[in-house]
């Protein structure tokens, strides 16, 4: 691994975003989600878990509609500064679903920096490909299984 400075403009940030999210969404789709899923995307940004609302026993979660973003462009501008510095880490995971879009959760780090590591498990730093949550009774050494990711339902702020 090599750390490295460097400032991204947002159409460039932009850029390596979508890569890592279709990535996501294929990984989502091949490896770790039961799907069908939906082809278009709503993203949730995250600023603080406290605003989700979990109903487990029935596969739903809600959220303020003030944290969900149809335009990756606007998920960009909440996490580049002016000076192109970025979050120290950004995961990107499948979160849940609609009846028409795949929500994908943006976790950054609160950490900002301009220095990234390259060569590494993660080729496109600060971006952080993670799997969906995994169901409560798994354990460590079991088998990862394919999950259904629970419905959205969003909440008016």
């Amino acid at each position: 691994m090599k750390l490295i400075e460097e400032t991204f403009t947002k159409e460039a940030f932009l850029e390596m975003f979508l890569e890592e999210v279709a990535r996501c969404v294929k990984r989502c789709n091949e490896e770790s989600c039961i799907g069908p899923l939906p082809d278009k995307l709503l993203f949730y940004r995250v600023f603080d878990t406290d605003d989700q609302e979990w109903e487990p026993g029935l596969g739903k979660v809600k959220l303020p509609n003030t944290r969900l973003f149809v335009e990756s462009e606007k998920v960009i501008d909440t996490l580049l500064n002016e000076k192109g510095w970025y979050p120290e880490w950004i995961h990107i995971s499948p979160f849940a679903v609609t009846a028409t879009h795949l929500v994908i959760e943006v976790c950054p780090s609160e950490n900002i920096t301009n220095k990234r590591f390259i060569e590494s498990t993660f080729p496109k730093e600060p971006f952080q490909l993670r799997g969906p949550s995994l169901p409560p009774g798994w354990r460590p050494g079991q088998p990862i299984p394919k999950v259904k990711l629970p419905s959205l339902e969003i909440k008016n702020a």
